[in-house]
């Protein structure tokens, strides 16, 4: 009896355990079934961006065989625009070659400059030393002239002991003095206008060499590098040595001055004695008979 009992007892547990396992294997093929699903909708997701990565590596390519001919469009322009260099390059070489000696030029301006200007220093103190001359020379001219009108005024060359005043004695002393200090003078200006004629002929000696090369260097300049600001420089160059050579003349005006200064010859002023008078005879003077063949001048 009781083997009998346990019988549907074993079979209900075993249906049982056959149920729960039935459910499992169940639920995880449900799983699988989706997992594989998900998977696959995965694979599909892939294949889209696949063939997204497909197109963009098609448009890449399409971009770079336009690249390519691109490079190559700009290498065919570049050649043409190499070519058009070279033939300008040469047109210019002929046209321009002249501008290429401006630098060269305008170097060789700074170092004539440094030439003159030592030159040019010593010629404008000439020309004010030329000035100062000049007006020692009117001034000159004046005082003696001045002395020359009271030495005749007064008649210093006849001075008579007793009958000219001691002013006037002692003013024609004056005058003589004054004279004597005046040749002093003009002598001491004629030695100091020769020793300046013979400064200046030394300076311009050597500013006429740097004067041939400042024509040529002028010239140059006015023929190839008319548009260079130096120009103006060379042709204030120019006009100062112009003004330099006129100082010539301003010498030779000069001494023409101081030689026409009066010499008048003043001596010492002396005292003649006066004369004594004497008596006078008078005779009777018979007129003289022409001789014949002489008129009578009246």
């Amino acid at each position: 009896m009781k083997k009998l009992l346990l019988i549907p007892s074993v079979l209900a547990v075993c249906c049982l355990a056959s149920t729960a396992m039935a459910q499992s294997l169940f639920e995880e093929c449900q799983q699988k079934k989706n997992d594989i699903a998900e998977m696959q909708q995965q694979a599909k997701q892939m294949d889209a961006e696949i063939a997204n990565v497909d197109l963009k590596i098609r448009d890449l390519e399409r971009q770079r065989q336009q690249l390519v001919r691109d490079k190559f469009e700009k290498a065919r322009e570049k050649a043409k625009l190499q070519n058009r260099i070279r033939l300008d390059q040469k047109m210019m070489d002929r046209m321009c070659s002249g501008l290429r000696q401006c630098d060269n030029l305008e170097q060789r301006i700074d170092a004539l400059k440094a030439h003159l200007a030592p030159l040019a220093e010593q010629l404008r103190r000439i020309r004010r030393e030329i000035t100062e001359r000049n007006a020692d020379t009117v001034r000159l001219n004046r005082e003696v002239n001045k002395i020359e009108t009271s030495y005749r005024q007064l008649n210093c060359d006849n001075l008579v002991a007793g009958q000219t005043q001691q002013t006037t004695i002692d003013r024609c002393t004056e005058l003589f003095s004054r004279w004597n200090q005046s040749q002093k003078d003009i002598n001491g200006l004629r030695a100091s206008v020769a020793a300046l004629r013979g400064r200046y002929r030394r300076v311009m000696q050597k500013m006429r060499i740097h004067g041939v090369n400042l024509a040529r260097l002028l010239a140059k300049m006015r023929r190839t590098c008319g548009h260079s600001t130096r120009l103006a420089e060379l042709e204030n160059l120019e006009k100062e040595q112009t003004g330099f050579s006129a100082l010539k003349r301003e010498l030779d005006q000069m001494e023409s001055s101081i030689g026409r200064i009066p010499r008048l010859k003043i001596i010492r002023p002396r005292l003649k004695p006066m004369l004594k008078k004497k008596p006078v005879l008078h005779k009777m003077l018979k007129p003289k008979k022409n001789k014949p063949g002489l008129k009578t001048v009246r």
